[in-house]
């Protein structure tokens, strides 16, 4: 009988074990609140972070920002006064996952092994973030001082 000692030493994980699909971006720890409209818009935003993962992954920039500018689009459609707060959470988990892609298409742009391969990729990620960190025109999306009360403390 051979006894297998790599398997038992090994520190490596596995793609499967360390890239796993199945797991949630943003996952819901509880509210204060007794009505959970955000929790409709959860499992599809959550979905468009694995899509924007895998592509991602597979140096598919192009359609991992675009799946990442719907879910942000997506979350923003949360109309509810009290979820607001999750709303916000929620594009700002976003904007910080394109931040990151923008961040690592930036670097490969620059230095010895500088290539121009993703520079459109580059341009969409730059202008979206522009597009989205710009202020509102409208006072729609900020929350009044009397709904700040209602919030949830979680994300103040």
């Amino acid at each position: 009988m051979k006894f297998n000692w790599k398997k038992y030493l090994s520190l490596s994980v596995s793609e499967n074990e360390y890239l796993n699909d199945a797991t949630d971006k943003i996952v819901f720890t509880g509210c204060s609140l007794s009505k959970h409209s955000c929790l409709d818009y959860l499992p599809a935003i959550n979905d468009l972070f694995r899509k924007s993962e895998s592509y991602n992954r597979d140096k598919d920039y192009t359609r991992a920002i675009e799946s990442l500018e719907k879910a942000y689009h997506h979350a923003g459609e949360i109309q509810d006064a009290s979820c607001q707060q999750c709303s916000l959470f929620f594009q700002s988990t976003v904007l910080h996952s394109l931040e990151n892609i923008h961040s690592d298409l930036s670097r490969m742009r620059k230095g010895l092994f500088a290539t121009s391969r993703y520079d459109e990729s580059y341009i969409k990620a730059d202008m979206l973030l522009s597009q989205l960190r710009k202020p509102e025109e409208t006072e729609s999306r900020q929350p009044a001082a009397r709904d700040i009360a209602m919030m949830q403390p979680a994300y103040l």
